[in-house]
């Protein structure tokens, strides 16, 4: 098998995941009074003490509108769930009450997960330490890419008294945020061949999708997750190969491996079919 056939499946247990708890996250936004928490509530607690803005958060995450961000962000300053600390650059951070709504809509998630049990206690432990591993992994790779969405995704981590479904969560989310990382390193890629920065624009759908895959080669993200295969991988660069220095060719026999693909494979089938039930 190949590690790059390890993230669809990864994904897809991620998401069928986040439908057993975002339900659950609403509903307490909801008592909070929380406007339109997505995609900023949660961003702007993995940011602190980084202020945040809508450039920053459509850098993290290019397929929502800056507009869309600006309202949001100023709705919630209104409301006193955010300070406005630069008018002319768009900065805000969170208000006390901002934090602890944001806690509280992370903790709901945390309660829901902690009720459900997908597998056994002790896969979901060994899932989770493959995972893990799998992370810390990516943060010690070699650049391209970088590791801003994985270093911020890692501040929100629950540490290691949290119940195995939760960390294997983190993990999850934290590989999504690599993944992301790979995503921005294709499109400055692509800035540096061309002169100018790609954007997929917002609302395009699967043609934005489909553009972004297309300049995102499958061993930047791969590379970043072996479990130390220990061979060499090329770079385009503007018709050319360079040789990087590498611990992955986006294959891996490794039982670790196997194992991992395995666990988050069943883990993503039984939550899938627990959310169709």
């Amino acid at each position: 098998m190949t590690l790059v056939t390890l993230w669809p499946v990864s994904l897809e247990a991620l998401q069928a995941l986040g439908k057993q708890y975002y339900p659950e996250m609403d509903r307490v936004a909801a008592e909070l009074s929380l406007p339109e928490w997505y995609g900023w509530l949660l961003p702007a607690l993995a940011f602190e003490p980084e202020p945040i803005s809508a450039t920053k958060l459509r850098l993290r995450s290019p397929y929502t509108s800056p507009r869309l961000y600006q309202e949001r962000l100023t709705n919630a300053a209104k409301q006193g769930f955010m300070i406005l600390l630069d008018e002319a650059e768009g900065a805000y951070r969170l208000s006390e009450s901002g934090k602890r709504g944001a806690e509280c809509v992370l903790d709901a998630a945390y309660k829901k997960m902690a009720m459900l049990q997908p597998l056994p206690s002790a896969e979901l432990e060994r899932l989770a330490g493959l995972l893990r591993r799998l992370v810390m992994s990516c943060l010690e790779a070699p650049e391209p890419p970088g590791k801003w969405c994985i270093t911020h995704s890692r501040k929100t981590d629950p540490g290691d008294q949290a119940s195995g479904l939760v960390r294997v969560d983190q993990f999850l989310s934290d590989l999504a945020a690599y993944r992301d990382d790979a995503h921005l390193a294709a499109l400055l890629h692509r800035r540096a061949c061309l002169g100018s920065l790609y954007l997929p624009v917002a609302g395009r759908g699967d043609d934005a999708g489909r553009n972004l895959s297309e300049i995102s080669p499958p061993w930047i993200f791969a590379r970043g997750v072996s479990f130390g295969v220990g061979r060499l991988d090329r770079m385009r660069l503007g018709g050319r190969e360079r040789r990087v220095s590498n611990n992955c060719d986006g294959e891996s026999n490794s039982p670790d491996c196997r194992r991992a693909y395995r666990s988050v494979l069943l883990l993503a089938l039984v939550l899938l079919d627990s959310s169709r039930a």
